[in-house]
């Protein structure tokens, strides 16, 4: 089964998706193999003000089933992207099957911090949209965890 999540039903958590470019746009144009539609779908995003935020969104929630278009990449391309090859191929022998994060990826600039090495700007990018959806998402556990909180006194108080 393949769940597709356009920025219409994302979860509250992403309030960035509310300023996205395909808010609104035919979901069928994200989620397709046709090349036309593909190109145009990328169109739309590039002209985004939060791609690096669903780009990065992708990265962290993809999984072999997760496909479409985000950040204006396709599953390949985010594959590529994430393990340095197209999705399916593996790793080179003696890499451990795992070849280097490229740059403008989370794991590169975890990469070059470890290794002591300059950050270059596009890794700077892709860990500062790391950050914020990591301090969204916890905005966004911090406010459940309060109304959850808020209903239990008021369970509570009721004689």
């Amino acid at each position: 089964m393949v769940f597709r999540q356009h920025p219409d039903t994302l979860p509250n958590g992403l309030a960035w998706a509310e300023n996205a470019a395909c808010r609104g746009e035919d979901l069928n144009l994200f989620f397709t193999q046709d090349k036309a539609k593909v190109a145009r779908a990328k169109a739309i995003c590039g002209r985004c003000q939060v791609r690096s935020q669903c780009l990065a969104e992708a990265l962290q929630a993809e999984t072999d089933s997760r496909y479409g278009v985000y950040g204006a990449l396709t599953e390949d391309e985010r594959s590529e992207l994430v393990n340095g090859r197209p999705r399916g191929q593996r790793g080179k022998k003696g890499t451990g099957g795992k070849p280097l994060a490229p740059c403008g990826t989370r794991g590169a600039y975890d990469r070059h911090v470890r290794n002591g090495e300059p950050i270059d700007q596009a890794c700077q990018e892709a860990h500062d949209a790391h950050l914020s959806v990591q301090r969204e998402r916890q905005a966004a556990r911090r406010a459940a965890r309060r109304a959850a909180r808020r209903a239990a006194r008021r369970v509570a108080a009721v004689p």
